[in-house]
């Protein structure tokens, strides 16, 4: 079994507030959900640490959680994923475009955005890629399923790469399980007062 390296890090910044004045609207193909949830059993079993504790994190932030990969082919900011929730409990998430990548993405894994139900970040006015939910959508579990296939299948990102999440204090409640049972996923400890001293 391959152990997941997740590292707890601050929120970078990329999206911290809601985006004001933006009219989002739920978009659903033929009445289904927004997010394409068919491939998510294809997830292997070594998956499961990451998804339970990025589903324990949704369901207990107050404002926003991020997931960061750090791949062989972009270690110094690779894909990343996040939700933001909304003053009525709706729920934007976000996965990062080439605004913000370096190397881009190419075209096959645009296409399986959109394949996955994720709008193009003009079609929402957000710099990333978007999915807006109702907060009636928002179901835990299958956002956190969805986040980790959309790494694995849209941007390449593997079980033996690196992860970081935010917010950190939350993160480390989860894993050290003080909300409930622990998810079992192994991360690299650090000394949280030494990096909010240095920031690293």
């Amino acid at each position: 079994m391959n152990a997941i390296r997740l590292v707890g890090r601050e929120h970078s910044g990329i999206r911290q507030e809601v985006v004001s004045g933006i009219a989002c609207q739920t978009t659903y193909i033929d009445g289904g959900y927004p997010m394409n949830l068919d491939k998510c059993s294809t997830l292997e079993p070594d998956w499961q640490p990451l998804i339970e504790t990025l589903a324990a994190m949704i369901t207990l932030a107050p404002e926003y959680v991020v997931l960061q990969a750090y791949t062989s082919f972009d270690e110094d900011c690779g894909p990343c994923v996040q939700t933001l929730i909304e003053d009525d409990g709706a729920m934007t998430l976000e996965a990062v475009s080439n605004n913000f990548l370096s190397p881009p993405i190419g075209l096959d894994s645009i296409n399986t955005l959109k394949e996955l139900g994720w709008e193009e970040p003009s079609e929402l006015g957000l710099p990333n890629f978007g999915i807006f939910l109702e907060a009636a959508d928002v179901r835990p579990g299958d956002i956190a399923s969805f986040l980790v296939l959309t790494l694995r299948d849209a941007y390449l990102v593997s079980l033996t790469d690196k992860f970081e999440c935010a917010p950190l204090e939350l993160f480390v409640e989860v894993v050290k399980g003080e909300f409930g049972t622990s998810p079992g996923m192994d991360f690299t400890p650090f000394d949280i007062d030494e990096w909010r001293r240095t920031g690293n």
